[in-house]
């Protein structure tokens, strides 16, 4: 079990009984079910983004999927929740310790407004979740093409299950259908927790519909590995899915750009070498997708042109975007390192709570201009 989920887990069971806590104690007098029972609704809802993560042979999914989708809401909630309970908390330390009355409201009072606050937070986060944009980057590859420009539409972070499904590739493709591009490069956690829900749901289908003229590529990311699933199989399910899956190998598109895909960063099998994947490709413009932005000075050193990543959602809720911005020196957006081009994105999708604050989801649409042919 990784550093992460334990610290995440800790942090959830921790927060969801400091919160339930502070619920029963503030609202005891109002509630309409006794402490007890409160407690225990409480613990049945923390508890079913946990076990509802994978399909059900025995139960119907229908009503399950609408459960979890709770549960991942509830997930916002406490993260939230514990944030606005640390401010009031701290207000009511000052307060008391320099003995002022600046502003003393009851307890029922300020709840009232924290849950008013943590209603509307979902809400809005909610909704930004559901609305996404077109971020357009315009960059220059000074090496030639068969064609003099190229424009390509990148989806990342798809995060396909239990939550995420049909309407969301159907709203992905036509997106993507209106930028008129000529490929889509799609770099990583297309799936999310359960594969078992893509097979039931079937969202892939809709990349049927995607019109390229080059064809859909895409690389795995650290998702498409969870809970100790053969990659192989994975893969084998995404390559049947309308797109073309690359794990540390190269293709050649018609146009003469060289498209990579990493393997991901978490894997022993990403941590190939980049060089031996390049050799003897220095002449054509060279395009690398790798899910992570973990590996950026490599793909300099190795001489790639464009490098596509994903994976960080910009913390998807913020302020967590502070830590993603701590973690990797790209974590969002536009940079050059030298001659290489890097653009990370945020994502299309969401994992966990479907909820974006501080950031929107995006497909990036990149014009590429190539060098005038005969110039290297």
């Amino acid at each position: 079990m990784s550093v992460f989920v334990i610290g995440f887990m800790l942090f959830y069971i921790t927060g969801n009984l400091y919160l339930g806590y502070r619920f029963v104690a503030v609202f005891r007098e109002r509630l309409p079910l006794a402490g007890g029972a409160v407690a225990a609704v409480w613990l049945a809802v923390a508890l079913l983004p946990l076990l509802l993560r994978n399909d059900s042979e025995a139960l119907p999914n229908g009503p399950l999927d609408l459960l979890y989708l709770l549960g991942a809401y509830w997930i916002a909630i406490i993260y939230y929740g514990l944030m606005l309970a640390a401010i009031c908390d701290l207000a009511n330390f000052l307060q008391k310790t320099f003995r002022l009355a600046i502003f003393r409201p009851s307890a029922q009072a300020t709840g009232g407004a924290v849950l008013t606050i943590l209603l509307a937070l979902m809400s809005y986060g909610a909704y930004n979740a559901q609305n996404p944009r077109v971020t357009n980057y315009k960059i220059k590859i000074d090496k030639p093409a068969a064609i003099g420009k190229m424009r390509i539409a990148m989806l990342s972070d798809l995060h396909l299950g239990k939550i995420n499904g049909e309407k969301s590739v159907a709203r992905a493709v036509a997106m993507v259908n209106g930028l008129d591009a000529d490929v889509l490069f799609i770099v990583g956690d297309t799936v999310d927790g359960d594969i078992n829900s893509l097979y039931r749901k079937r969202p892939l289908d809709g990349l049927k519909n995607v019109n390229t003229k080059f064809g859909v590529y895409a690389v795995m990311g650290n998702h498409e590995y969870i809970g100790g699933r053969e990659s192989k199989d994975v893969e084998a399910y995404l390559n049947s899915r309308y797109m073309t899956v690359l794990v540390d190998k190269g293709v050649t598109l018609p146009n003469g750009v060289y498209v990579v895909g990493r393997d991901d960063y978490s894997r022993a099998g990403g941590k190939q070498s980049l060089a031996p994947l390049l050799a003897g490709r220095g002449e054509q413009p060279i395009i690398v997708l790798d899910h992570q932005p973990s590996r950026l000075k490599e793909a300099q050193a190795a001489g790639a042109d464009l490098i596509l990543c994903g994976h960080t959602h910009k913390g998807q809720i913020a302020p967590n975007n502070l830590i993603t911005s701590y973690i990797f020196p790209i974590d969002y957006g536009y940079a050059k390192l030298d001659r290489l081009n890097v653009i990370v994105t945020c994502g299309f999708g969401t994992w966990g709570p479907p909820v974006r604050i501080g950031n929107a989801p995006e497909i990036v649409c990149v014009d590429v201009e190539f060098a005038p042919a005969g110039k290297l």
